[in-house]
């Protein structure tokens, strides 16, 4: 017997593919932030392009210095060409001395979505 709509609403679910989750965190230096915003809004969405299956940028509400850029990977491999590709090198030397500490990935295993 299938559930109803009503039970099955608000329940998260396993993914139906294994998926990592790539976090890049990272802290302007003062007064710095709008342009590692700009600069990064121009390589972020460029992990599509690298077989990424979403991906989000966001800039905290609390502390307009610190970003996080989270994607999603079906192949961790995948993410290491978009990370050495030669537009993230290029941002990673760009913005060298506007960040607080070298932009560094972490990797998660996704266990639940909803």
């Amino acid at each position: 017997m299938e559930a109803s709509a009503s039970e099955t609403q608000g329940q998260s679910r396993a993914p139906s593919k294994q998926l990592y989750v790539a976090t890049i965190k990272f802290t302007s230096t003062p007064f710095r932030a709008d342009t590692v915003a700009l600069r990064y809004l121009e390589v972020a969405p460029k992990v599509l392009d690298f077989g990424a299956q979403s991906y989000s940028f966001y800039r905290s509400d609390d502390d307009a210095d610190k970003f996080e850029h989270i994607s999603y990977w079906e192949d961790k491999d995948d993410f290491e060409a978009y990370w050495f590709s030669r537009k993230m090198q290029a941002l990673r030397q760009d913005v060298q001395g506007m960040v607080e500490m070298p932009m560094l990935p972490h990797w998660h295993t996704m266990l639940e979505n909803g």
